[in-house]
């Protein structure tokens, strides 16, 4: 959830450059406070300043100035891949829903993935098909702050520290998850942007 902190998400991709052997940044949408051109040009401004992939799906502030912008810029918001044999699954939950087609995708998608550690990342969360689906990790975002909890007894974490207002007084205000994959999911480790 980066939103009005826009202007300064350079300083958590600094940060972000300076983790070890980081792969690739794993984002839950609200990239931009408004879905405006000039917002989402400005992202692609400050992502040059990551080092490494950044792969988002899209949030509800996004649809504010309709998904196709989105899609223009970044292509579909849902979409799945695995790597180093863990399985990703981004799911566009912006409207507080997921699409028909998308429900679909995910039915196969998490029978794909099965018999494989699966991170689920989405902006609004479908909790019971992820628990039938056998899920290992949920990363959520939308609510500005950090939360480490379990649904239907999956480890997830809320973690919108992109530096949009309000921060909702969890003490760690912008921040961003290190998660550690290699083998079954092991440590995820949180790191602050002071």
């Amino acid at each position: 959830d980066i939103q009005t902190a826009l202007p300064i998400v350079d300083e958590v991709f600094t940060r972000i450059n300076e983790v070890p052997n980081a792969r690739f940044v794993a984002a839950m949408g609200d990239i931009t406070e408004r879905g405006e051109l000039d917002e989402y040009d400005l992202f692609d401004r400050q992502l040059t300043v990551l080092q490494i992939p950044y792969y988002t799906t899209l949030g509800n502030h996004e649809l504010w100035g309709g998904a196709q912008r989105f899609y223009d810029h970044y292509g579909r918001a849902s979409f799945h891949f695995t790597f180093k044999g863990t399985a990703f699954t981004f799911a566009d939950s912006g409207d507080a829903g997921i699409d028909p087609i998308v429900e679909e995708w995910l039915d196969g998608w998490l029978d794909e993935a099965k018999d494989q550690p699966h991170v689920f990342l989405t902006h609004i969360p479908p909790i019971e098909k992820l628990a039938r689906g056998r899920v290992d990790l949920t990363l959520y975002g939308h609510i500005h702050t950090l939360v480490e909890f379990e649904n239907a007894g999956i480890p997830a974490f809320v973690s919108g520290g992109g530096g949009a207002e309000p921060m909702k007084g969890d003490g760690i205000d912008r921040h961003f998850l290190v998660i550690d994959n290699d083998g079954p999911l092991q440590t995820v480790e949180v790191v602050r942007v002071d």
